[in-house]
């Protein structure tokens, strides 16, 4: 697992590769960490944090939310063991109770709300 972040709860994510777009890059790193296919018309922007870390530099995160509406919830397979220790849906009740990412905390201290 990569230590910045570890033992935290987050959502998938990573960095731009060149010629993507952030879109682009959410849906990729979605499937690459996930497996789970997201239909490019179910997604929207939902906000972005601005993060400073004591062990690395300053992040700008955007955050893009899956609306899936009565699709059936696939269940994510844990395809990246060196960055996380795996996935799985949590209801948004309790969320707030696990130990955040720091990108997601400030999140919901900005929205109020999940993506």
């Amino acid at each position: 697992m990569s230590a910045h972040g570890a033992g935290t709860w987050g959502f998938p994510g990573g960095k731009v590769d060149p010629g993507e777009g952030p879109f682009q890059t959410a849906l990729r790193e979605t499937f690459e960490e996930t497996g789970i296919v997201v239909p490019e018309g179910k997604v929207q922007p939902s906000g972005f944090t601005y993060d400073e870390f004591t062990d690395a530099p300053p992040y700008v995160t955007l955050y893009y939310a899956a609306h899936l509406g009565d699709v059936e919830r696939p269940e994510p397979q844990h395809r990246e063991p060196a960055k996380a220790f795996g996935w799985k849906w949590i209801h948004r009740d309790k969320v707030l109770k696990l130990n955040l990412f720091l990108c997601l905390k400030n999140y919901l201290l900005t929205y109020g709300r999940l993506p």
